[in-house]
């Protein structure tokens, strides 16, 4: 975002979220206040997020093994 305390801000954000109760869309709160820095953007490299996938595949192939033994 193009303010310097991006983390305090998010937070200011949620608190007004939370006071306006359940009718409250925190994308629209979003939308109308936060202004991006496209210029800043980070872009995931390509071969990166394939190699991610795999391992992450692998992960949750690992954890269903032992999902049993944790329940």
């Amino acid at each position: 975002p193009k303010i310097g305390e991006a983390a305090a801000f998010g937070g200011a954000l949620q608190a007004y979220w939370c006071l306006l109760g359940e009718g409250a869309s925190i994308a629209e709160i979003v939308t109308e206040h936060v202004e991006l820095e496209r210029e800043s953007a980070c872009l995931p490299i390509e071969e990166n997020v394939k190699e991610y996938a795999a391992a992450y595949q692998t992960y949750l192939k690992y954890v269903s093994a032992v999902e049993e033994i944790f329940s």
